[in-house]
Parts: structure tokens; C-alpha cells; sequence
């Protein structure tokens, strides 16, 4: 699991800055979508694996993976969260999948507050080939950021005018 929200924001712009970049990119916040049916989601997932088959090579970035695939809480009932699981298991994990070539030419990167907030099974079943636990970023790494932004901006201004 890769612990950190930057990715997912700083990879989408650059598709569009640099052209060597061919691959298409992907990106969902799950956040908003957390007390949907699981049904809906269960759909979504599919989706978003035949959309990146599609336009492959293709990357998805799911956002706040942690939110839908939450880790079980022994105080509470986890039936949901377990099942969200299994449905986002069966769609990404390789043991699930019946032919090993269905993922070639799609990388997926998630986000999550940490590594205990998702699910065991993600763990288990080893879906995630590397994980990533990264700080977050300094006050002068902040201020790195928001002057890009504000370059980017001014850039746009200039495009308009």
C-alpha cells in the first residue's frame, strides 16, 4: 500500500505536461463513495478493471483505498467492510484471477492513512507488491508544493489571456 496522498495529485498533472508519459491515467477518491451499497462498489471495481484493460498501459490510482476496504474492528460489525474486500479481492487479486495475463499493462497505486487502516486480507493475499510508508512533507516541502501551484496558475492566466 503506498501511505501518501501527493502521488495521486502530482501524477495526473504531469500526463498532460510531459508527452513521453503513454499511458493513461486513472484516478479515484474513494472517500465520497464509502457508504455506498456494496453492490455499487463492487460494480466500480469492475468497471474501473475493464476501463484500464482498455486503455492500456494504464495506471489506477485509488485514493483513500481504506475507506471502502477498512480494516475490521472487533467491536463492531465487519461483515461489510469484509465483503467490500472480497469483491475488490476478486477483481485485483492474482490468486482470484482466472487467466494471470488479465492485469498486464495495468499498475495500480493506492493511498491509505496507514497501514493498519486497510483491510488484513490486502495484506495476506499480497495484492500490493511493494509498500510505501512516507512522512508527510515539511514546511519548506509545502511551500515547494504551493509554489508550483501558483507557477501552474499563472501559466493558465498567461494561456487565457
Amino acid at each position: 500500500m503506498i501511505v501518501f496522498m501527493l502521488v495521486s495529485r502530482i501524477i495526473i498533472p504531469f500526463q498532460h505536461i510531459h508527452s513521453p508519459l503513454s499511458s493513461a491515467i486513472h484516478y479515484i477518491d474513494f472517500s465520497p463513495l464509502a457508504s455506498k451499497p456494496t453492490e455499487t462498489l463492487g460494480t466500480l471495481f469492475r468497471h474501473l478493471f475493464v476501463l484500464a484493460r482498455w486503455h492500456s498501459p494504464a495506471v489506477l490510482v485509488f485514493d483513500n483505498l481504506d475507506k471502502v476496504c477498512a480494516a475490521e474492528v472487533e467491536h463492531a460489525d465487519s461483515f461489510r467492510q469484509r465483503h467490500i474486500t472480497e469483491l475488490f479481492l476478486m477483481q485485483y487479486s492474482s490468486n482470484e484471477r482466472l487467466a494471470p495475463s488479465n492485469f498486464r499493462g495495468i499498475m495500480l497505486l493506492a493511498t491509505a492513512e496507514s497501514q493498519t487502516s486497510v483491510h488484513a486480507l490486502l495484506h495476506t493475499l499480497h495484492v500490493f507488491q511493494d509498500v510505501a510508508s512516507i512522512s508527510p512533507p515539511g514546511r519548506a516541502a509545502r511551500k515547494e508544493v504551493c509554489s508550483f501551484h501558483e507557477y501552474r496558475c499563472r501559466v493558465r492566466l498567461k494561456g487565457l489571456e
